[in-house]
């Protein structure tokens, strides 16, 4: 499975013999860092590498073990492009316990993750924090056990506590509301009442004692859309600006994280955004900036590089997700294309293609990027993985020297949850191998992902993007053969990936079942009857929900699983329990 991901640099043996496991001399050398070499000989067989180097080592070596039943003489060796290669774990919807996140960070080793960042919200008890914990939040001791399963797995463990937005979970709380900017949109902590920054730093010094190994901590800090709505802050506001507000405070929290031996990282977006590259240039130098892009190259051609400003297009913006981005925070750009001269040069007409890196790296600040597992804006449980490939790629090209996988359970924690990260696999898997070899093209990275699940397994991903894109009705016929092919596979499928594949079957059943009420309902000319197809179709729901519920228990705590097949099946059991079911004519 390892060797089909990441295959090795190998140069052929003189012999022919092979090597047995057991027969291994292990040598660490920490300057090698995720890299390794091995040599297999018959008289000499020694592995090297830094300390996830050798980790990674073991790992070919018990593959290609279990594929030949030894190591056959060779040399091999490999080494990641990027250094720091981060998966973002989002607890805001819980998780199915303790051995639901063991079994992620094992499965995060298998792709080489290096780090986590884990987003806990209210999925940790912090005694800090009372009244907070959610029913299924993690005790100090099962963090504990957590951060040490993550350690033998080679992965570094890195907190996540919002010191400034998407503070819902805290603040819809009547006991700390007080904290709040607004008093009507319980998001954001007032960044000038003195008693939530305090609030935090206890909250903060809690956190890092549960993770003395780490050496960073992420502050949050993204879209901060309630500034200056305070009376205090509003008063700042018309005598300054929006900005130092933001700041002022986040320039605090970021030296007390220094201050106590960590590097934060800070979401890029309210101040690189606004142009204000000269106050993050005043950020502790340690300060790590994460630059969040989730959108594909091309939805990216709608802005362009004028003289140091970034111009978009009238055009563009009608495709956005809401206006509302570019009202409450700062703006993405300083002006329109169309309202340019004439004479603006073709020269400067070209994409701007993460505007904002060079800016941010001028600052003297480390930038990371940010990708996203977004799911596909045609399905409803798997994702776009051609549009996450566009993404990547163009995170690649650009040069930073590590990202962070971000894998969102929902948009704020009051919000509808997403849906389980075990069905972001396949794209988490291409992030992965990107990370380790940027050379590698849309096919290879399908291939290796489909052959890593074992013999007969070599057109999963490809039927994985065609129930994806089997929404846009040409190509809806396809889709009711996936399944069926699918299940095939299953006799070949690696043990140690039968849950996954597993998970995968429950999902294209449910799938499938809404492509075809999508059908139908395109398809009824906006009559209001269902055919004896519809109501077999209708009827199925309760099965395919059950089925969702029993293979996705061990993700979800009871609450965020029936709220996302609300949100999955809601609509339509909306529309259609209003309806009289009649036969077609």
């Amino acid at each position: 499975m390892i060797a089909e991901l990441f295959p090795p640099r190998i140069k052929a043996g003189a012999f022919a013999e092979q090597v047995g496991r057991n027969e291994f001399h292990f040598v660490l050398k920490p300057e090698m860092g995720d890299a390794f070499r091995i040599t297999a000989r018959p008289d000499s067989s020694l592995a090297e590498g830094g300390k996830n180097g050798l980790l990674y080592a073991r790992d070919l070596l018990d593959d290609l073990m279990l594929k030949h039943g030894g190591i056959p003489s060779a040399e091999y060796s490999d080494s990641p492009d990027l250094e720091f290669r981060c998966y973002h774990i989002d607890l805001k919807k819980g998780s199915g316990g303790v051995e639901d996140i063991k079994r992620t960070l094992k499965r995060l080793r298998q792709l080489r993750y290096n780090a986590v960042l884990i987003e806990y919200e209210n999925r940790i008890r912090l005694n800090s924090l009372p009244g907070v914990a959610a029913a299924d939040a993690f005790t100090h001791d099962e963090v504990r056990e957590i951060i040490g399963c993550a350690e033998k797995n080679g992965i570094q463990v890195i907190p996540l506590l919002q010191s400034f937005g998407h503070l819902e979970y805290l603040l819809q709380l009547p006991a700390y509301r007080r904290y709040s900017e607004s008093q009507t949109d319980f998001s954001q902590f007032c960044p000038l009442n003195e008693a939530a920054f305090e609030l935090w730093k206890k909250a903060f010094d809690e956190m890092l004692s549960l993770h003395p190994e780490s050496q960073y901590f992420h502050i949050g800090g993204d879209e901060t859309r309630q500034l200056g709505k305070c009376p205090v802050c509003a008063e700042f506001v018309k005598d300054h600006s929006r900005e130092e507000l933001f700041f002022n405070h986040i320039n605090r929290v970021c030296q007390y994280a220094v201050d106590h031996g960590v590097r934060p990282i800070l979401w890029h977006d309210m101040l690189a955004r606004a142009g204000r590259f000269d106050l993050l240039a005043r950020l502790p130098k340690e300060t790590v900036l994460l630059y969040w892009e989730y959108n594909s190259r091309d939805e990216c051609l709608g802005r362009v590089v004028f003289k140091g400003r970034v111009l978009a297009s009238r055009r563009w913006i009608g495709k956005i997700h809401s206006f509302r981005d570019f009202i409450e925070a700062p703006k993405l750009f300083s002006g329109f294309i169309e309202d340019e001269p004439e004479e603006l040069p073709e020269a400067f007409r070209k994409p701007a293609i993460l505007p904002l890196l060079e800016p941010m790296r001028k600052t003297g600040l480390t930038v990371l990027g940010a990708s996203s597992l977004g799911y596909s804006p045609y399905g409803t449980l798997l994702s776009d993985t051609d549009r996450f490939d566009s993404n990547m790629r163009m995170w690649r090209e650009s040069g930073v020297c590590g990202m962070v996988i971000t894998r969102w359970a929902s948009n704020n924690s009051l919000d509808v949850a997403h849906g389980p990260a075990s069905l972001r696999d396949f794209p988490s898997a291409m992030a992965a191998e990107l990370m380790w070899n940027g050379t590698l093209n849309r096919d290879q990275l399908a291939d290796r992902y489909s052959r890593s699940f074992g013999t007969g397994a070599e057109h999963l991903a490809g039927l994985l993007d065609i129930m994806v894109y089997s929404e846009n009705e040409q190509f809806f016929n396809w889709a009711e053969h996936v399944v069926p092919e699918l299940a095939a596979m299953e006799t070949g499928i690696d043990a140690r990936l039968l849950w996954l594949f597993r998970k995968y079957m429950v999902a294209m059943d449910a799938e499938l079942l809404i492509r075809q009420i999508r059908s139908l309902m395109r398809n009824q000319s906006g009559h209001l009857t269902v055919s004896e197809f519809g109501k077999m179709l209708i009827q199925k729901i309760p099965e395919i929900k059950q089925k969702l519920r029993i293979g996705f228990e061990d993700e979800y705590p009871l609450d965020s699983l029936e709220e996302w097949l609300r949100y999955l099946f809601e609509p339509y059991d909306f529309l259609f329990a209003g309806l009289k079911l009649m036969p077609e004519n």
